[in-house]
């Protein structure tokens, strides 16, 4: 399954891990395929895939509720 990460664009996301949630906010850990600046690049031996993988961690906040307003 290829799955496309929001700040990955055009880039395959092997797996993400949340690693802390509160309410909205939440901390994950997440593995794309290849190397990538700004990330922790993992040598082919040491991964599932058999290929070099890039591991990053983001924080990020996830709306609780989306509404509309209408200025009537």
């Amino acid at each position: 399954m290829k799955l496309v990460h929001r700040r990955m664009t055009n880039k395959e996301v092997l797996d993400e891990k949340l690693l802390f949630k509160q309410g909205s906010f939440e901390k994950v850990k997440f593995w794309v395929k290849g190397k990538h600046p700004g990330g922790k690049i993992i040598s082919p031996d040491k991964t599932w895939s058999g290929d070099w993988e890039t591991e990053f961690e983001e924080t990020r906040i996830r709306p609780i509720k989306t509404f509309i307003v209408k200025d009537d």
